[in-house]
């Protein structure tokens, strides 16, 4: 079995991976996984991101209707570094975040990892997330993932 990792996210930023919105996550800690990787994608389970109703972008969603808890996507790693190498300046506005209350900012943190070839799974699948950024995903939880969607298996095995 290849080596494949996992990374835990709030919401709504793997909504915004899933969906297509955006193909960057920024982090304040530089990423130690590797370009090219395999990633699992898994939604945190603890509590939305305090500020994430300041982003605009997020206006009229359910946050009720999104997995929480759940690996939801697979994806490749194209690219990891300094964020204002990677992001492009049309894509700061993900992170503008508006409080209404004139205290405005921009959320975008020091790294970036972009991927490529975002694929959500037909069946999301239930497990624990790391309190890492990035780690080396279990082989039972691969075993999981291939078991509950099995049109993924030749991207894990």
């Amino acid at each position: 079995m290849k080596e494949i990792w996992q990374t835990t996210n709030t919401q709504p930023w793997v909504y915004a991976l899933t969906s297509g919105s955006i193909n960057a996550k920024t982090r304040t800690s530089k990423p130690h996984v590797p370009e090219g990787a395999t990633v699992l994608l898994h939604t945190s389970k603890s509590k939305l991101w305090r500020d994430w109703k300041g982003l605009k972008w997020t206006k009229g969603l359910d946050p009720k209707s999104w997995d929480r808890g759940k690996i939801v996507a697979i994806a490749e790693v194209e690219e990891v570094g300094y964020t204002e190498d990677i992001l492009k300046k049309s894509e700061y506005k993900y992170w503008d975040v508006y409080d209404g209350r004139g205290k405005d900012y921009n959320s975008a943190a020091l790294f970036t990892v972009r991927f490529k070839n975002i694929r959500p799974l037909k069946n999301p699948v239930e497990t624990k997330g790391f309190l890492t950024p990035f780690a080396r995903a279990k082989k039972e939880v691969i075993k999981k993932v291939i078991k509950q969607n099995p049109e993924v298996k030749e991207i894990l095995s």
